[in-house]
Protein backbone atom coordinates (compact mmCIF):
# COMPACT_ATOMS: atom_id res chain seq x y z
CA UNK A 1 0.00 0.00 0.00
CA UNK A 2 2.88 2.48 0.55
CA UNK A 3 4.16 4.78 -2.30
CA UNK A 4 7.28 6.31 -2.57
CA UNK A 5 8.06 9.55 -4.23
CA UNK A 6 11.77 10.30 -4.21
CA UNK A 7 13.61 13.80 -4.33
CA UNK A 8 14.17 13.01 -8.34
CA UNK A 9 10.51 13.36 -8.97
CA UNK A 10 11.03 16.68 -8.39
CA UNK A 11 11.62 19.70 -10.88
CA UNK A 12 15.08 21.24 -11.27
CA UNK A 13 15.47 24.05 -8.39
CA UNK A 14 13.16 22.25 -6.22
CA UNK A 15 13.77 21.13 -2.83
CA UNK A 16 12.07 19.23 -0.27
CA UNK A 17 12.03 20.61 3.45
CA UNK A 18 13.13 17.68 5.44
CA UNK A 19 13.79 17.28 8.87
CA UNK A 20 17.72 16.27 9.66
CA UNK A 21 18.18 12.71 10.34
CA UNK A 22 18.33 13.54 14.12
CA UNK A 23 14.57 14.30 13.97
CA UNK A 24 13.60 11.64 12.16
CA UNK A 25 11.90 8.34 13.64
CA UNK A 26 14.24 6.35 15.47
CA UNK A 27 16.85 8.35 15.93
CA UNK A 28 18.16 10.23 19.57
CA UNK A 29 16.50 13.17 19.38
CA UNK A 30 17.61 16.12 22.43
CA UNK A 31 14.73 17.91 24.39
CA UNK A 32 15.41 20.79 22.35
CA UNK A 33 15.13 19.08 19.39
CA UNK A 34 12.04 16.61 20.25
CA UNK A 35 9.81 15.33 17.30
CA UNK A 36 6.17 16.83 17.26
CA UNK A 37 5.17 13.37 17.80
CA UNK A 38 6.40 12.76 21.34
CA UNK A 39 5.36 15.88 22.40
CA UNK A 40 2.06 16.57 23.31
CA UNK A 41 -0.11 17.10 20.24
CA UNK A 42 -2.11 20.17 22.13
CA UNK A 43 1.07 21.70 21.48
CA UNK A 44 1.76 21.39 18.02
CA UNK A 45 -2.27 22.14 16.65
CA UNK A 46 -5.08 24.18 16.99
CA UNK A 47 -6.93 23.96 20.15
CA UNK A 48 -10.64 23.91 17.78
CA UNK A 49 -10.16 19.68 18.30
CA UNK A 50 -8.72 17.81 21.16
CA UNK A 51 -5.27 16.37 21.50
CA UNK A 52 -5.71 11.87 19.96
CA UNK A 53 -5.15 9.50 22.56
CA UNK A 54 -1.76 8.85 22.57
CA UNK A 55 -0.62 5.32 21.87
CA UNK A 56 2.47 3.46 22.04
CA UNK A 57 4.69 3.04 19.06
CA UNK A 58 4.46 -0.89 19.86
CA UNK A 59 0.83 -0.76 19.94
CA UNK A 60 0.68 1.10 16.62
CA UNK A 61 3.38 -1.10 15.14
CA UNK A 62 0.95 -4.24 16.31
CA UNK A 63 -2.12 -2.51 14.76
CA UNK A 64 -0.09 -2.08 11.73
CA UNK A 65 -0.14 -5.36 10.91
CA UNK A 66 -3.24 -6.48 11.96
CA UNK A 67 -4.43 -3.04 9.23
CA UNK A 68 -2.39 -4.64 6.55
CA UNK A 69 -3.96 -7.56 7.16
CA UNK A 70 -7.52 -5.90 6.73
CA UNK A 71 -6.62 -3.89 3.83
CA UNK A 72 -5.82 -6.71 1.82
CA UNK A 73 -8.85 -8.45 2.36
CA UNK A 74 -10.88 -5.63 1.85
CA UNK A 75 -9.70 -4.61 -1.31
CA UNK A 76 -9.89 -7.45 -2.70
CA UNK A 77 -13.57 -7.53 -1.45
CA UNK A 78 -14.06 -4.52 -3.48
CA UNK A 79 -12.49 -5.74 -6.47
CA UNK A 80 -15.37 -8.64 -6.16
CA UNK A 81 -18.33 -6.59 -4.80
CA UNK A 82 -17.56 -2.91 -6.20
CA UNK A 83 -18.19 -0.01 -3.69
CA UNK A 84 -20.46 -0.10 -0.73
CA UNK A 85 -23.99 2.24 -1.06
CA UNK A 86 -24.11 5.58 -0.56
CA UNK A 87 -24.69 7.38 2.54
CA UNK A 88 -26.80 10.59 2.29
CA UNK A 89 -26.05 13.98 2.98
CA UNK A 90 -26.31 15.65 6.09
CA UNK A 91 -29.60 14.25 7.43
CA UNK A 92 -31.52 14.22 10.71
CA UNK A 93 -31.28 11.18 13.00
CA UNK A 94 -34.34 8.74 12.16
CA UNK A 95 -36.41 7.64 15.14
CA UNK A 96 -34.66 4.55 16.35
CA UNK A 97 -31.19 4.68 14.69
CA UNK A 98 -27.61 5.40 16.00
CA UNK A 99 -25.94 8.75 15.50
CA UNK A 100 -23.97 8.61 11.96
CA UNK A 101 -20.43 7.78 12.64
CA UNK A 102 -18.11 10.69 11.13
CA UNK A 103 -14.12 9.22 11.07
CA UNK A 104 -12.39 11.95 12.70
CA UNK A 105 -9.39 12.28 9.84
CA UNK A 106 -9.80 8.72 9.15
CA UNK A 107 -8.78 6.03 11.69
CA UNK A 108 -6.36 7.98 13.21
CA UNK A 109 -6.12 6.07 16.19
CA UNK A 110 -5.55 3.33 14.33
CA UNK A 111 -3.08 4.63 11.01
CA UNK A 112 -1.77 7.81 10.13
CA UNK A 113 -4.09 10.80 10.02
CA UNK A 114 -5.45 12.30 6.97
CA UNK A 115 -3.75 9.32 4.84
CA UNK A 116 -5.70 6.92 1.93
CA UNK A 117 -4.57 4.27 4.55
CA UNK A 118 -6.52 5.77 7.46
CA UNK A 119 -9.52 6.67 5.50
CA UNK A 120 -9.87 3.07 4.42
CA UNK A 121 -9.33 1.68 7.32
CA UNK A 122 -12.54 3.93 8.55
CA UNK A 123 -14.41 2.68 5.93
CA UNK A 124 -13.64 -1.07 6.21
CA UNK A 125 -14.82 -0.72 10.26
CA UNK A 126 -18.38 0.74 9.58
CA UNK A 127 -17.85 4.31 9.51
CA UNK A 128 -20.12 6.23 6.47
CA UNK A 129 -18.26 9.32 6.70
CA UNK A 130 -14.70 10.82 6.51
CA UNK A 131 -13.83 13.85 7.70
CA UNK A 132 -10.52 15.38 6.55
CA UNK A 133 -9.10 18.80 6.34
CA UNK A 134 -8.00 20.92 2.98
CA UNK A 135 -5.62 23.40 2.99
CA UNK A 136 -4.10 24.69 -0.74
CA UNK A 137 0.14 24.40 -1.54
CA UNK A 138 1.86 27.23 -2.28
CA UNK A 139 0.66 26.79 -5.86
CA UNK A 140 -2.72 26.19 -5.55
CA UNK A 141 -3.39 22.62 -5.17
CA UNK A 142 -5.56 21.58 -2.17
CA UNK A 143 -3.81 18.81 -0.08
CA UNK A 144 -5.14 16.85 2.50
CA UNK A 145 -3.99 18.15 6.14
CA UNK A 146 -4.83 19.38 9.68
CA UNK A 147 -1.71 21.24 11.21
CA UNK A 148 -0.62 24.62 9.43
CA UNK A 149 2.70 22.95 9.12
CA UNK A 150 3.32 19.56 7.88
CA UNK A 151 5.87 19.00 10.70
CA UNK A 152 3.88 16.59 12.80
CA UNK A 153 2.61 14.04 10.46
CA UNK A 154 5.27 13.87 7.92
CA UNK A 155 9.04 14.25 7.77
CA UNK A 156 9.43 17.47 6.10
CA UNK A 157 9.16 20.89 8.19
CA UNK A 158 7.15 24.67 7.36
CA UNK A 159 4.34 25.60 6.34
CA UNK A 160 1.93 24.03 3.80
CA UNK A 161 1.43 27.29 2.42
CA UNK A 162 4.74 28.02 1.48
CA UNK A 163 5.48 24.11 -0.07
CA UNK A 164 5.12 23.43 -3.67
CA UNK A 165 2.68 20.45 -4.49
CA UNK A 166 6.24 18.99 -5.87
CA UNK A 167 7.65 19.25 -2.12
CA UNK A 168 4.48 17.81 -0.88
CA UNK A 169 4.17 15.15 -2.56
CA UNK A 170 7.96 13.84 -1.65
CA UNK A 171 6.87 13.83 1.79
CA UNK A 172 6.17 10.70 3.77
CA UNK A 173 3.41 10.95 5.91
CA UNK A 174 3.23 7.86 7.42
CA UNK A 175 6.54 6.80 9.15
CA UNK A 176 5.44 9.42 12.06
CA UNK A 177 2.67 6.42 13.67
CA UNK A 178 4.76 3.33 12.82
CA UNK A 179 7.36 2.34 10.54
CA UNK A 180 5.17 -0.16 8.84
CA UNK A 181 3.71 2.96 7.01
CA UNK A 182 6.73 4.41 5.65
CA UNK A 183 6.13 6.08 2.21
CA UNK A 184 2.58 6.51 2.83
CA UNK A 185 1.60 9.88 0.73
CA UNK A 186 0.10 12.95 1.60
CA UNK A 187 -3.07 13.33 -0.28
CA UNK A 188 -4.44 15.49 -2.73
CA UNK A 189 -8.38 16.37 -2.11
CA UNK A 190 -8.48 15.02 -5.60
CA UNK A 191 -6.92 11.68 -4.86
CA UNK A 192 -9.27 11.50 -1.55
CA UNK A 193 -12.41 12.04 -3.76
CA UNK A 194 -11.52 9.82 -6.68
CA UNK A 195 -10.43 6.88 -3.62
CA UNK A 196 -14.06 7.77 -2.11
CA UNK A 197 -15.83 7.77 -5.71
CA UNK A 198 -14.44 4.18 -6.71
CA UNK A 199 -14.36 2.26 -3.06
CA UNK A 200 -17.46 4.84 -1.63
CA UNK A 201 -18.04 6.60 1.22
CA UNK A 202 -18.94 9.96 1.73
CA UNK A 203 -16.64 12.98 2.97
CA UNK A 204 -17.08 15.77 5.45
CA UNK A 205 -14.61 17.96 4.20
CA UNK A 206 -13.31 20.61 6.82
CA UNK A 207 -11.86 24.22 4.94
CA UNK A 208 -9.19 24.83 7.38
CA UNK A 209 -9.01 28.12 8.50
CA UNK A 210 -9.33 30.93 6.33
CA UNK A 211 -9.69 30.81 2.22
CA UNK A 212 -9.99 33.24 -0.38
CA UNK A 213 -12.85 32.79 -2.59
CA UNK A 214 -10.42 31.65 -5.31
CA UNK A 215 -9.00 28.96 -3.11
CA UNK A 216 -12.68 27.87 -1.89
CA UNK A 217 -13.61 27.83 -5.85
CA UNK A 218 -10.54 24.96 -6.33
CA UNK A 219 -12.35 23.04 -3.83
CA UNK A 220 -15.52 22.90 -5.61
CA UNK A 221 -14.70 22.14 -8.65
CA UNK A 222 -11.86 19.47 -7.77
CA UNK A 223 -15.61 17.74 -5.83
CA UNK A 224 -17.54 18.32 -9.14
CA UNK A 225 -15.36 16.77 -11.29
CA UNK A 226 -15.49 13.80 -9.43
CA UNK A 227 -18.65 14.22 -9.38
CA UNK A 228 -19.12 13.89 -5.69
CA UNK A 229 -21.17 16.66 -5.04
CA UNK A 230 -24.26 14.26 -3.62
CA UNK A 231 -21.31 12.69 -1.44
CA UNK A 232 -19.49 15.81 0.21
CA UNK A 233 -20.73 17.99 3.07
CA UNK A 234 -18.39 20.29 3.25
CA UNK A 235 -17.93 22.38 7.12
CA UNK A 236 -15.71 25.31 8.42
CA UNK A 237 -15.29 27.43 11.63
CA UNK A 238 -14.81 30.22 9.04
CA UNK A 239 -18.19 31.35 8.19
CA UNK A 240 -16.77 33.03 4.90
CA UNK A 241 -15.34 29.98 3.75
CA UNK A 242 -18.87 28.31 4.19
CA UNK A 243 -20.50 31.82 2.92
CA UNK A 244 -17.94 31.30 -0.61
CA UNK A 245 -18.93 27.80 -0.94
CA UNK A 246 -22.58 28.25 -0.69
CA UNK A 247 -22.02 31.24 -3.37
CA UNK A 248 -19.62 29.06 -5.93
CA UNK A 249 -21.73 25.50 -5.06
CA UNK A 250 -25.52 25.80 -3.65
CA UNK A 251 -25.39 22.35 -3.81
CA UNK A 252 -23.08 21.24 -1.42
CA UNK A 253 -24.57 21.12 2.25
CA UNK A 254 -22.49 23.21 4.85
CA UNK A 255 -21.87 22.52 8.09
CA UNK A 256 -20.72 25.24 10.68
CA UNK A 257 -18.64 24.37 13.41
CA UNK A 258 -18.35 25.97 16.73
CA UNK A 259 -16.38 25.29 19.97
CA UNK A 260 -19.49 27.47 21.77
CA UNK A 261 -23.18 27.75 20.24
CA UNK A 262 -23.96 30.76 19.03
CA UNK A 263 -26.67 33.47 20.92
CA UNK A 264 -29.31 32.30 18.47
CA UNK A 265 -27.89 29.36 16.30
CA UNK A 266 -31.20 28.84 14.62
CA UNK A 267 -30.67 32.46 13.00
CA UNK A 268 -26.92 31.79 12.41
CA UNK A 269 -28.19 28.50 10.43
CA UNK A 270 -30.99 30.32 8.48
CA UNK A 271 -28.55 33.02 7.70
CA UNK A 272 -25.59 30.61 6.39
CA UNK A 273 -27.65 28.10 5.05
CA UNK A 274 -26.80 25.54 7.05
CA UNK A 275 -27.62 21.84 7.12
CA UNK A 276 -25.80 20.92 9.71
CA UNK A 277 -24.62 22.33 13.22
CA UNK A 278 -21.36 20.86 14.36
CA UNK A 279 -20.81 21.59 18.32
CA UNK A 280 -17.86 20.90 20.36
CA UNK A 281 -18.78 17.99 22.75
CA UNK A 282 -18.46 20.07 25.82
CA UNK A 283 -20.50 22.73 24.18
CA UNK A 284 -23.12 20.73 23.86
CA UNK A 285 -22.82 19.45 27.60
CA UNK A 286 -23.47 22.71 28.47
CA UNK A 287 -26.30 23.40 26.41
CA UNK A 288 -27.84 20.36 25.71
CA UNK A 289 -31.31 22.14 24.68
CA UNK A 290 -29.34 23.35 21.23
CA UNK A 291 -29.98 20.14 20.19
CA UNK A 292 -33.72 20.42 20.21
CA UNK A 293 -34.14 23.97 18.59
CA UNK A 294 -31.81 22.91 15.79
CA UNK A 295 -34.20 19.96 14.69
CA UNK A 296 -37.19 22.13 14.98
CA UNK A 297 -35.75 24.17 12.14
CA UNK A 298 -34.67 21.31 10.23
CA UNK A 299 -30.71 21.17 10.83
CA UNK A 300 -28.48 18.49 11.88
CA UNK A 301 -26.47 18.33 14.86
CA UNK A 302 -22.95 16.34 14.84
CA UNK A 303 -21.11 16.71 18.03
CA UNK A 304 -16.96 16.20 17.80
CA UNK A 305 -14.78 14.54 18.99
CA UNK A 306 -15.90 12.05 21.29
CA UNK A 307 -14.05 8.72 21.97
CA UNK A 308 -15.85 7.29 25.18
CA UNK A 309 -18.56 4.83 24.99
CA UNK A 310 -20.15 6.38 28.18
CA UNK A 311 -20.41 10.15 26.07
CA UNK A 312 -22.09 8.48 23.02
CA UNK A 313 -24.92 6.97 25.06
CA UNK A 314 -25.06 9.79 26.52
CA UNK A 315 -25.33 11.56 23.20
CA UNK A 316 -27.19 9.31 21.34
CA UNK A 317 -30.23 9.79 24.28
CA UNK A 318 -29.55 13.59 23.44
CA UNK A 319 -30.87 13.40 19.64
CA UNK A 320 -27.85 14.09 18.29
CA UNK A 321 -27.45 13.19 14.47
CA UNK A 322 -23.81 12.49 14.00
CA UNK A 323 -20.76 11.92 15.94
CA UNK A 324 -17.22 12.62 15.26
CA UNK A 325 -14.45 10.27 16.38
CA UNK A 326 -10.72 9.08 16.88
CA UNK A 327 -12.30 5.30 17.31
CA UNK A 328 -14.92 4.93 14.35
CA UNK A 329 -14.63 1.15 14.84
CA UNK A 330 -15.09 0.97 18.45
CA UNK A 331 -18.24 3.62 17.54
CA UNK A 332 -19.42 1.57 14.74
CA UNK A 333 -19.55 -1.66 17.09
CA UNK A 334 -21.00 0.21 19.74
CA UNK A 335 -23.83 1.83 17.21
CA UNK A 336 -24.46 -1.60 16.47
CA UNK A 337 -25.21 -3.08 19.81
CA UNK A 338 -27.37 -0.09 20.57
CA UNK A 339 -29.50 -0.91 17.25
CA UNK A 340 -29.95 -4.05 18.60
CA UNK A 341 -31.06 -3.25 22.64
CA UNK A 342 -33.74 -0.54 20.44
CA UNK A 343 -34.59 -3.46 18.33
CA UNK A 344 -35.13 -6.02 21.43
CA UNK A 345 -37.40 -3.05 22.96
Amino acid sequence: MSMRVGAAALGEGERVFRRPSSCRPGAPVSAARARPADRSVRDMTPQRHPRHPRYSRHSRTRQAVLVAALLGAALGAVALTGAPARPSAARLRPTGAPPTVYAHRGASSAAPENTLVSDEVARRAGAEWIEDDVQPSRDGVPYVLHDDTVDRTTDGTGRIRELTAAQLDALDAGSWFAPAYAGTRLPTLAAQLEDLRTRGGSLLLEIKGPHSRDEVARIVQEVRDHGMADRVLVQSFEVDALRHTRELAPELPLGLLRSTPDADPVAVARDLGLAAYNLADDALSARPGVVGELHAAGVAVNVWTVDRPARWQVLAAAGVDGIITNRPAELAGWSAAWSARGAAG
